[in-house]
């Protein structure tokens, strides 16, 4: 009968040994971790919370911009006016409006485009039995769910005109006619109820004269 290499006799020895000095963890040393993971949790947690709410504005705010470089194309697209209304209603709306022929219902050119921003008082409107005007988009922050609603603030009542060819005309209220657009307007998106009050990012975007409109800057609120 042959006799087993010492090599073998070897680790038959030593395997035991190992083994007995092999362990589990410790109960502090399993409360350290959970310690340490909830801790971990309780700082990531709110930052991602307040990543996700600002992600949320800045898409709003490109939204919003979008919608003024939309309503310019579709105005020398048709060939008519194209109007963008700004109403505080909602946290901050902006309404989309085609003008339209307005001389009477049943008329065949009733639903051609015009071409003028200023067609005398109420032409814009979209109520009535003979609405000059008919609504294309609209658009207004989201509801805040469980936190803040986003706001959007131009600053007040605001209608921004287009023409066929491009050119942008503003005015500060339905009782006023259209003017050429001199500087750039500014909207606010943020999430809260009030600029001053804002939480997190404050999204800027600018319309300019010459059509352009675009996210311009951030301002970090506490």
């Amino acid at each position: 009968m042959s006799r087993p290499s010492d090599s073998l006799v070897h680790r038959s020895i030593v395997r035991p040994n190992r083994l007995a000095h092999q362990r589990g963890f410790t109960l502090v040393e399993l409360m350290v971790v959970v310690i340490i993971i909830a801790i971990s949790a309780a700082l990531v947690v709110p930052m991602a919370t307040r990543q996700l709410r600002d992600n949320q504005v800045h898409r709003i705010g490109k939204e919003v911009a979008s919608t003024y470089r939309n309503a310019r194309m579709l105005a020398m697209a048709r060939g008519g006016a194209v109007v963008v209304r700004y109403t505080t209603a909602n946290h901050g709306t902006l309404e989309v409006l085609e003008g339209v022929d307005d001389r009477g219902q049943g008329n065949a050119c009733e639903e051609l485009p015009v071409p003028n921003c200023n067609r005398g008082s109420g032409a814009w409107s979209t109520t009535g039995s003979n609405p000059g005007a008919r609504s294309v988009s609209t658009m207004s922050g989201p509801g805040g769910g469980n936190g803040p609603p986003i706001s959007i603030d131009a600053g007040g009542a605001r209608d921004i005109c287009y023409t066929p060819m491009g050119r942008t005309m503003q005015r500060a209220g339905a009782a006023v006619s259209f003017t050429a657009m001199s500087g750039p307007l500014q909207i606010q998106v943020f999430r809260g109820t009030a600029s001053p009050t804002a939480i997190g990012l404050v999204r800027n975007v600018s319309v300019w004269p010459s059509g352009a409109a675009r996210l311009a800057t951030s301002e970090l609120k506490p």
